[in-house]
C-alpha cells in the first residue's frame, strides 16, 4: 500500500485486496484508518508518526478489520520515501497476515497457562501472577493471602453419578468460587477437585476469614446437575505472605497442610496456617454463630444512661445502650460485637430488637411517671438506609403505642455526608411524624455546617472526646465552646457526653449547653436501677 504526504491511498496491490477484501476503487483516495478495528489507542498511533518522522520506518504488529467485520492481525513495516532535497514524498506499507501464528500462538499460550476444562489459571500462571502480586504487596506493605481448597465429598459425586456429572460439578465451583472474589484476584485450578487463590490489597485478616466463609457457604449449596442434586462442601486452608513466608513454594504448603487441618476439624471448614491468626479466627467465628442467635435466646438486655437539663438538673430522656449478656462471658459491651453484628449484616436484626424495646420500655415510663423522659435510641445506617426503615419504625411506634415525639433517633455523621437526595426524603419523613434527629460523637467526623443546614437535625452530641479534656485543654475548650455557639446560631440543643466531674459540668454550664450525659450524674442502669433513679431526678 502506497499513501501520499497527506496519508490518503493512492495505490494498493493484489495482496492487499486479498488480504484486506476491499477492491481497489473501493480504498484509493481514503484514509488507512479505514482498516482500523478500534483495538489501538491514539497513543500507539501517536507513537507510530513519531517513529516516522524521526526515523523514517516504523514496524510491528498491529490489529485490523477487514471489509467484512472479521479482525486480522499483521506484521507492517512502514517506510517514509524523500525525494533527492529530503521532502517527503510518499509512504510505503508492507504487510503480511499474521492471524493464524497469532491464534496458533495465543493457543499455545492458553494451554500452557489455563486449565482447559475450567478456564481458570493453571499452576504455570498461578505462579507467575504470584510473584507479580508479591512484588505489589512489598512495595505497598500488604499482605497476600493464598488460599487452597479441596472440595469434600466430590469423588462420592463421582463415583455415584459419574464422571460426566462430577465435571459439571467442578465447572458450577469454579463460577461459585469466582463470585466470591474480586475480578483483581487469580482463581486456579491446581488439579482434580484442588483450587488456590491469591488475594491481595487488604491487611485486615479479617476479611480473607469473611471470603473465605462466602466460599464455603456458596460451595455447600445443593449443585442441580440434570435431573438429580448433588451436595459438597469445601476445607479451606489459609497462609499469608509475610506472617508465614515470602515465596510460593513455602505459601502454597503451608496453606495445603492448613487445608488438610481444616478437613480434620470436620470438614467444611476455614483453618488458618498461623496459630494466632486461626485463634483469632476460630474466635470470630464463634462469635458470629452466638451472636445471630442473641434474639432467639434473649441474650440481650438495654440499660439507660439518664440525660440531664441543665437549667433544672431533671432528667429529660436516656440513651438506650445495648448489652449481650453471654450466658458463659457475662456482659459483653456493645464494642466486641456491634462491629461484627453490621459485617455480617446482622445490625439491623438487632437495631430493629432495641428499637421496639426502648419503646415499649418508654412507653412504660410514661404509665409511671408524669414528667416521663423521652427515650433516644443509636441507629446504624444499614439500619436506615433499607427501604422498609419508614414502614418498620411506624409498625413499632403502632404496637407499643408510643406518641413520636416521645423518640429520639440519634444518628453518625457518615449517614448524612453523602447528602444524597433519598437520605433528605427519609430524614424529612422521620421528623414529619415528630420524631426528634440528633447527631451522634459531633466533632470526631466531617462536622460538615452544609448537611446541618440541610436537614432536619434538632439535636449535637458533642463527643467525650472533646469533653474529657476541657478544663485543662484550651483547644478543646475552644472547640465545644465553638460547636455551642454554631448549635444556639442554628437553634439546635446540645448534650455533651461524657461529662465526668464537677469542673466539666461547671465549665459546660458557663458555655450554656442545654443537657450533659456521663458519669458525674450517672453510669448507665439496667431497667430497675433506672426507674428507682428517676424517682429521685425528675
Amino acid at each position: 500500500m502506497v499513501t501520499n504526504v497527506d496519508n490518503n491511498i493512492v495505490a494498493v496491490n493484489q495482496a492487499f485486496i486479498l488480504i484486506t477484501g476491499y477492491e481497489e476503487k473501493e480504498v484509493l483516495g481514503r484514509n488507512p484508518t479505514l482498516l482500523s478495528s478500534g483495538h489501538h489507542d491514539t497513543e500507539f498511533y501517536q507513537r507510530m508518526a513519531a517513529d516516522l518522522e524521526s526515523l523514517g520506518q516504523w514496524q510491528g504488529e498491529i490489529c485490523n478489520r477487514r471489509k467484512n467485520g472479521e479482525v486480522f492481525y499483521e506484521w507492517l513495516s512502514v517506510t517514509a520515501l524523500r525525494d533527492e532535497f529530503g521532502q517527503l514524498e510518499s509512504y510505503v506499507s508492507l504487510f503480511s497476515d499474521i492471524t493464524k501464528r497469532k491464534k496458533a500462538e495465543d493457543k499455545i499460550y492458553r494451554q500452557a497457562n489455563y486449565d482447559s476444562f475450567t478456564g481458570l489459571a493453571n499452576r504455570n500462571l498461578f505462579v507467575d501472577r504470584f510473584e507479580h502480586t508479591l512484588e505489589l504487596a512489598q512495595r505497598d506493605n500488604n499482605r497476600v493471602a493464598i488460599f487452597f481448597i479441596d472440595l469434600d465429598g466430590f469423588k462420592n459425586v463421582n463415583d455415584t453419578f459419574g464422571h460426566a456429572k462430577g465435571d459439571m460439578l467442578l465447572k458450577l465451583t469454579t463460577e461459585r468460587i469466582k463470585e466470591s472474589v474480586r475480578k483483581a484476584d487469580t482463581v486456579s485450578r491446581l488439579s482434580g477437585d484442588k483450587f488456590a487463590i491469591i488475594l491481595s490489597g487488604d491487611n485486615d485478616v479479617f476479611s480473607f476469614e469473611k471470603i473465605a466463609s462466602q466460599i464455603l457457604d456458596k460451595i455447600a449449596k445443593p449443585f442441580h446437575l440434570i435431573e438429580i442434586e448433588a451436595y459438597v462442601t469445601a476445607s479451606i486452608g489459609i497462609s499469608i505472605f509475610p506472617d508465614d513466608g515470602s515465596t510460593y513454594e513455602e505459601l502454597l504448603s503451608k496453606a495445603d497442610s492448613a487445608m488438610y487441618k481444616a478437613k480434620e476439624k470436620g470438614k467444611n471448614n476455614v483453618q488458618f496456617f498461623t496459630k494466632e491468626m486461626d485463634i483469632k479466627a476460630q474466635q470470630r467465628r464463634h462469635l458470629e454463630v452466638e451472636l445471630r442467635k442473641v434474639i432467639v435466646n434473649k441474650e440481650l438486655i438495654l440499660h439507660y444512661q439518664p440525660i440531664h437539663q441543665v437549667s433544672s438538673n431533671k432528667v429529660v430522656s436516656a440513651e438506650a445502650l445495648v448489652r449481650w449478656l453471654h450466658p458463659i462471658k457475662g456482659l459483653v459491651p456493645p464494642v466486641d460485637f456491634i462491629a461484627l453484628a453490621e459485617d455480617i449484616g446482622f445490625i439491623t436484626e438487632i437495631g430493629g430488637w432495641v428499637l421496639e424495646e426502648a419503646c415499649k420500655q418508654a412507653k412504660c415510663w410514661q404509665s409511671q411517671f408524669d414528667l416521663a423522659p423521652k427515650i433516644s435510641v443509636n441507629i446504624s445506617s444499614v439500619q436506615f438506609q433499607r427501604q422498609d426503615f419508614i414502614s418498620k419504625l411506624e409498625a413499632i411506634l403502632a404496637k407499643t403505642q408510643l406518641a413520636p415525639d416521645s423518640l429520639i433517633l440519634e444518628m453518625t455523621e457518615s449517614l448524612l455526608i453523602q447528602e444524597d437526595d433519598q437520605t433528605l426524603i427519609q430524614l424529612s419523613a422521620i421528623r414529619a411524624m415528630g420524631i426528634e434527629l440528633s447527631i451522634d460523637d459531633f466533632g470526631t467526623g466531617y462536622s460538615s455546617l452544609s448537611y446541618l443546614k440541610r436537614f432536619p437535625i434538632s439535636i449535637l452530641k458533642i463527643d467525650c472526646a472533646f469533653i474529657k479534656d476541657i478544663t485543662f485543654n484550651a483547644e478543646n475548650e475552644a472547640l465545644a465552646c465553638a460547636i455551642l455557639s454554631m448549635a444556639k446560631s442554628l437553634g439546635l440543643k446540645v448534650v455533651a457526653e461524657g461529662g465526668e466531674d464537677y469542673a466539666q459540668c461547671q465549665l459546660l454550664t458557663k458555655h450554656q449547653c442545654d443537657y450533659i450525659q456521663g458519669y458525674f450524674f450517672s453510669r448507665p442502669f439496667e431497667e430497675h436501677a433506672f426507674i428507682a433513679y428517676l424517682n429521685d431526678n425528675i
